[in-house]
């Protein structure tokens, strides 16, 4: 990938990261962010799993930057191995 894809990945991960940061540190501040406030009741579970998936994808997807590589080795079976197969 290019240096403008992998900037854009990166800032993506880091924004949803971010994301699920923010619902585990301030849930109530930001489900009213995202548009669904949060009652006073029982709704912490649910502000609490959005923060540990949305933090979880973030950091998957810089794993993922860092340690996939653009070039596949061969005999590897990487993502774009399988986009080529599946175009021919």
């Amino acid at each position: 990938m290019t240096v403008i894809a992998y900037t854009l990945a990166a800032v993506l991960d880091l924004f949803v990261l971010f994301i699920g940061a923010r619902f585990l540190l301030q849930p109530r501040a930001a489900a009213a962010g995202y548009g669904v406030p949060a009652a006073r009741g029982g709704e912490g579970a649910y502000l609490t799993v959005k923060g540990l998936r949305d933090g979880t994808f973030g950091i998957v997807g810089l794993a993922l930057l860092i340690f996939a590589g653009a070039v596949p080795k061969p005999g590897s079976c990487s993502a774009w191995h399988w986009h080529r197969s599946a175009t021919l």
